[in-house]
């Protein structure tokens, strides 16, 4: 939602508030889940939807299970290199084709990596009328490394009325923060254990 609407639906009082909570939330649930020993990649609360009624947000955790593998790509081009000296000494190359050669061996490592770790070992998908979560795998690369990490992503949705923010005070917008973490947090849990005992092989 734009600026430009919140001000044409007189929405300044509602996105002020929800704005609060969604940062207070995310960073209760972050904080709640990191005691526990739990990486959190990310935490976020979202507005979906506004209506005279209602408002509609879900909260994202992404939550770090298992990093399958790191590439270094310094090894892959060093492997690469030594493959292509090989090829130039065996004839199998001419000299003026090794950068080449290098380019598509790096290549073919990167796909054969992400053939190997880019998807979960197990496909794992949960739904119930306001959570949703799924195991995913997410590539990591800064040019550097390139990282395989398996991720937990949750998904809770809420569509509380829209005047309960519209006229939420400090202490009613902890109070809901509080209430929503004490509905999120155990189906969290529930759900992160359950995938780390698949993961304890």
């Amino acid at each position: 939602m734009t600026q430009a609407q919140i001000q044409t639906l007189g929405l300044g009082s509602l996105w002020y508030n929800f704005m609060r909570f969604s940062d207070r939330l995310s960073s209760r649930l972050r904080e709640e889940l990191e005691q526990r020993g739990i990486r959190v990649r990310d935490v976020s609360v979202l507005l979906e939807d506004y209506s005279n009624d209602e408002v509609r947000y879900r909260v994202e955790i992404d939550i770090m299970i298992y990093e399958a593998v790191r590439v270094y790509y310094d090894g892959i081009y060093e492997s690469c290199n030594d493959a292509a000296s090989e090829a130039v000494a065996s004839g199998e190359i001419a000299e003026d084709e090794v950068e080449d050669y290098v380019e598509e061996c790096v290549n073919e490592e990167i796909t054969r990596y992400d053939e190997e770790y880019g998807e979960p070992p197990f496909e794992l998908t949960y739904r119930k009328s306001y959570v949703e979560a799924k195991l995913e795998t997410i590539v990591e690369d800064d040019n550097y490394t390139r990282s395989y990490i398996d991720v937990l992503k949750v998904v809770y949705r809420q569509s509380p009325y829209s005047w309960v923010f519209k006229e939420a005070s400090d202490e009613d917008i902890e109070r809901m923060v509080e209430a929503e973490v004490s509905q999120i947090l155990p189906e969290v849990l529930r759900l992160y254990q359950a995938v780390k005992i698949l993961y304890s092989w």
